[in-house]
Order: structure tokens, then C-alpha cells, then sequence
């Protein structure tokens, strides 16, 4: 009689072995979860720096105020800010050619940190750039773009200068 009270209180309270199975499973799952999400959140936050530095690296090699800039920072929500030497986002401040640069520098780092090695396309890529610049990118970038099929829609403008100042 005991034991069949036990049951109906177990099933009245829901804690009937099944029951208990199955809520153990749930928090096991649960734990789970949690842990892959760490994971996940850890595994991305190294590839972001990885890529930040790289972009940082390669940024300050072809950008003509490099003195002027710290560091590069990417925001959890993948914002850009490049931070001057009072950590001051001057983003803002960039020229159209040295926001291009930014650009590239960024899609080369993606590019060698994930090891992917995706076609480009690229219009009027050294159009915004003077040209002693332009030579300086030419050089640059493919040491960091390398094999890399790249289409690139360029002027006769774009190109002159380069072909004059390496000849």
C-alpha cells in the first residue's frame, strides 16, 4: 500500500522516473548548448582578432598616415573604427582612397585568415589614389592577395601612372 502511494504522489507531482529521465536529459542538452555557444562565441572572437591584426598589419604597410594610426579595432557587431594615437575613431577622417585601402586591407585579411580563396571584383580600384600611391598598392597587395583571381576595372588613368613611375 506504501509503495502504491509513492507512485500516485510521484505521478501527482510529476516526478515519476520517467519523468525524472527525461528532465535529466533536458539539462544535460541544456549544458550543451551553453558550452557549444562559449565555444562558438571563443572561436569567433579569435578569428575577428586574427583578422583585425591582419588588417591592421597590412593597412598600416600602404596607408601614407600610418604614423597617425594605433590600432585598428573591430566592434562586436563588426564596425570598423581606426583609432589614432588618443584612441580616438577617426574613421571619419579617412580620405575615399584610404577607406579603399581599408577595404582592401580587410577583404586580404578575411581572405588569408580563413584561407579562402574567392574571385574579385574590383571597379576603379586605384581611381581615389594619387599617383605615388598607387604604385606603393600595386606592390603591396599582392603579397597579400595572392593567388587570387582578380578582376579589375580600371581607366587609362589608373594605370598611367603606374606603368610611368615603375618604367
Amino acid at each position: 500500500k506504501i509503495q502504491d502511494m509513492e507512485k500516485r504522489l510521484e505521478k501527482l507531482t510529476g516526478e515519476t522516473n520517467t519523468t525524472k529521465k527525461w528532465k535529466n536529459r533536458q539539462n544535460l542538452a541544456s549544458m550543451a548548448k551553453t558550452d557549444l555557444l562559449t565555444i562558438k562565441y571563443e572561436i569567433l572572437n579569435d578569428i575577428k582578432e586574427d583578422v583585425r591584426k591582419t588588417c591592421e598589419e597590412i593597412f598600416m604597410k600602404i596607408i601614407a598616415r600610418g604614423d597617425e594610426i594605433k590600432k585598428i579595432r573591430i566592434r562586436d557587431s563588426y564596425e570598423m573604427e581606426v583609432l589614432d594615437k588618443d584612441d580616438d575613431n577617426i574613421i571619419g577622417t579617412l580620405s575615399a582612397g584610404q577607406f579603399l585601402f581599408l577595404s582592401l586591407a580587410y577583404i586580404a585579411a578575411v581572405r588569408t585568415i580563413t584561407d579562402t580563396n574567392f574571385p574579385m571584383i574590383i571597379d576603379s580600384p586605384l581611381g581615389k589614389i594619387d599617383a605615388d600611391r598607387r604604385l606603393e598598392v600595386a606592390k603591396i597587395l599582392p603579397i597579400y592577395l595572392e593567388d587570387i583571381q582578380m578582376s579589375l576595372f580600371v581607366t587609362n588613368v589608373e594605370i598611367d601612372a603606374i606603368i610611368e613611375n615603375y618604367y
